[in-house]
């Protein structure tokens, strides 16, 4: 079994209840925060994590976070055309960030199931689980400490010194 953390879990087939009315066409995860939607963030922070691979746990609403991560050639010729070069490269970039993979949940039944509904990807490998409907500032950056006892614990799931949780407990078990 490979112990580094090269894959990171986005459950993003929520509703958007909490964000009501804002979210009753947009999905949440593509509001925007300054100049991104907050979603990129999220993919940010795994990447500074060392997560080379990005499975989004997506609903029927949520093609605008597939469309997002992939390229968009009018856009890009049309930037082009126009001279706009750094906001062409800008967009070019998302798409190669990262490999990205979406799986579908059909149930809205919760974050635990979603997380279930990467275990055909994620099965082997230890990965993290990014929610990106919330957004902390934090120096280090939050996923770090979870890479780190992964690698010194081998597994996910367990507690390392200092009771400090390292995975989602119950599934652990699921997930092996």
């Amino acid at each position: 079994m490979n112990h580094e953390i090269r894959k990171c879990l986005f459950p993003v087939a929520g509703l958007g209840t909490r964000f009501l009315p804002a979210t009753k066409e947009i999905a949440k995860e593509m509001l925007p925060l300054v100049d991104r939607p907050i979603i990129a963030y999220g993919v940010e922070e795994a990447l500074a994590a060392g997560c080379r691979e990005m499975v989004m746990i997506t609903g029927r609403s949520k093609k605008s976070i597939e469309d997002y991560f992939d390229r968009s050639f009018e856009l890009e010729q049309l930037l082009k055309s126009r001279n706009k070069n750094s906001l062409y490269d800008e967009v070019v970039s998302i798409a190669s960030m990262a490999v990205f993979i979406y799986m579908r949940q059909h149930s809205p039944l919760g974050l635990g199931h979603a997380v279930l509904c990467g275990e055909a990807v994620c099965r082997d490998n230890p990965f993290g689980v990014i929610l990106p409907d919330d957004v902390m500032v934090a120096d280090p950056l939050r996923t770090r400490p979870a890479h780190r006892c992964a690698e010194r614990k081998g597994r996910v799931g367990d507690r390392p010194r200092g009771g400090v949780p390292c995975g989602y407990g119950p599934l652990r078990n699921r997930l092996r």
